[in-house]
């Protein structure tokens, strides 16, 4: 069963000490009041605080001791905790990372058990998911434990399968194996800057050799330009000329339509007084009878003639 708060606070207070090592004023609180919001005791778990900072991928040994670090999102880091535990056989505990409103966006990477029996501090390896930096500050909470009590001692407890090693320190596989930038930000970081770069670097070619097109056709158009101006200059000249002409024969046409149109009218105008001399010369040619008439109907036959020579000059005048 899970130990609750009064049980935990005998086992760390208690003549055999199963968690030792708090931090100054974490121990001041444990012993002021074990049942206090700042005491490591909770109702039913032990707060671990971080000790070591240790960067992946360095040598722990030769670590500087860190009060603080700021941790880049993406990447990873492994706390080595302030506290040291001496489990009994007869009681197992398991670690885990802080409620998130304590921890946001840090998460824990090694959760897990701690085996009766065994003696050492606890390391974790934590990576930042959030958008910004996480700061571990020594001493600071870092993970929670739960304990429970077995029915009995373990037959063979930790220390009995593995040794009293020097557990105080991270695993060096763990550290030297465990990429500091995890989830890779910065390599994609770069990889999208050198892609921007390259992009860049194409548009600015397209743009240069774009100036350069500009540069070659405006060299081109200063030299074609004046040849066209003085072309269209001429052309301009030569249209001028045409339409002025053009002008003069159009007014030229509209004077003889306008005169052709007379004539046209004054040969209706004849062609009515034919029609009615040629009715009249029928008439008097039944009637005439003596000398007298027939002259007078030659004198009208002569001026039907001369009507006539006048209608086909005017008809040739018309054409």
């Amino acid at each position: 069963m899970l130990l609750r708060d009064e049980q935990l606070v005998a086992l760390v207070t208690g003549p055999d000490q199963m968690v030792t090592g708090f931090p100054a004023d974490v121990q001041s609180h444990l012993e002021h009041d074990a049942y206090s919001a700042f005491s490591p005791v909770q109702p039913s778990s032990v707060d671990l605080h971080v000790g070591k900072i240790i960067i992946p991928g360095t040598n722990q040994d030769d670590a500087p001791d860190r009060d603080c670090f700021r941790l880049p999102p993406g990447h990873a880091i492994i706390i080595v905790t302030h506290e040291m535990l001496s489990m009994p056989a007869s009681v197992g505990a398991a670690a885990f990372s802080l409620a998130g409103r304590r921890q946001p966006n840090v998460l824990m990477l090694n959760p897990g058990h701690i085996d009766p029996g065994y003696r050492g501090n606890l390391w974790f390896s934590f990576i930042n998911v959030g958008h910004e930096d996480y700061e571990f500050r020594k001493g600071m909470r870092v993970a929670t434990t739960l304990f429970w009590k077995l029915d009995g001692d373990a037959t063979a407890p930790f220390f009995r399968r593995y040794g009293d090693g020097d557990y105080s320190k991270a695993p060096p596989a763990v550290v030297q194996g465990l990429s500091a930038d995890t989830l890779m930000v910065d390599d994609r970081a770069r990889q999208v800057a050198a892609g921007v770069i390259e992009e860049s670097k194409k548009e600015f070619e397209e743009i240069r050799s774009g100036m350069e097109k500009l540069r070659n056709w405006t060299a081109l158009l200063g030299t074609i330009l004046p040849v066209l101006v003085v072309a269209i200059i001429g052309w301009a000249d030569g249209s001028f000329g045409k339409t002025a002409a053009l002008q003069e024969d159009l007014t030229t046409t509209q004077i003889k339509l306008s005169q052709t149109s007379g004539y046209v009218e004054q040969l209706k105008d004849l062609s009515t007084d034919v029609e009615s001399l040629r009715t009249n010369v029928a008439s008097l040619n039944g009637l005439l009878v003596s000398q007298r008439q027939s002259e007078l109907l030659n004198e009208l036959k002569n001026k039907l003639d001369q009507l006539e020579g006048r209608l086909a000059e005017l008809e040739r005048l018309n054409r």
